[in-house]
């Protein structure tokens, strides 16, 4: 027979083994042996383990095979309710606490909402303006450009530019040619009447009408759902 002194240290250091194999497990099973059935829990694992669906697309499971499951489910989910029952969706969505948080969305169990692109119409952009500046005479205001040179033509033609008045007898020639015209100067302070009336502005379009990513930055993990284990007691 074992001492007692002998039989004490024994049986110390096989419960501190099993506390420490107890842990050890623990810190390493995010997706543990003996779940919750209808848990989800997350791994960094190419697989689900034993006991779990694998999450993602939609997908539908006999309710012949997982009553257990299906009357923690229901209908949540879609499925026909006569042969099959839905899983949680979950292939590029983010998991959300169901609630009615101020100022956010209302959100119901099983409820499918977001988008991961938005695009801007006229009705949804907030209320603002654009400044725009019309300048006929350019920045210094009314003007007009003359040659310094002396006329060389009495009718003008397009293009010409007003000159210097070269009287020959009769004949005031007060115009000259554009290529003839340098150095020419800015006459300021005049005005031109019959100018066209009052018009709108137009601007033009710019950017481009492709939809705004909004997704934060996100990793990709796999998410598993329990179909087997201890059935969730309620509270």
């Amino acid at each position: 027979m074992f001492s007692k002194n002998i039989i004490k240290p024994f049986g110390l250091a096989v419960a501190g083994l099993l506390a420490s194999t107890h842990l050890t497990t623990a810190a390493y099973a995010d997706c543990e042996p003996d779940p919750y059935i209808g848990s989800i829990c997350m791994t960094a694992a190419s697989f689900c383990p034993t006991q779990y669906f694998t999450l993602g697309p939609v997908q539908y499971v006999q309710i012949s095979q997982q009553q257990a499951l299906f009357s923690l489910l229901g209908d949540t989910y879609g499925g026909d309710l006569r042969t099959n029952f839905g899983l949680p969706a979950t292939e590029g969505r983010v998991l959300r606490s169901e609630g009615s948080p101020p100022g956010l969305v209302a959100v119901d169990q099983g409820m499918i909402f977001g988008s991961t692109h938005v695009y801007m119409t006229e009705s949804s952009m907030p209320t603002h303006t654009h400044t725009a500046t019309y300048a006929p005479f350019g920045a210094s205001g009314p003007g007009l450009q003359v040659s310094t040179e002396d006329g060389t033509k009495k009718i003008p033609a397009p293009g010409d530019y007003m000159a210097v008045s070269n009287l020959n007898g009769t004949q005031s020639k007060s115009f000259i040619a554009a290529g003839n015209a340098d150095p020419t100067v800015n006459i300021s302070g005049g005005y031109i009447s019959d100018l066209p009336p009052e018009q709108p502005i137009e601007i033009s379009d710019t950017g481009g009408d492709g939809a705004i990513p909004i997704s934060p930055p996100q990793l990709g993990m796999r998410y598993c759902i329990a179909y087997d284990g201890i059935y969730p007691p309620r509270t």
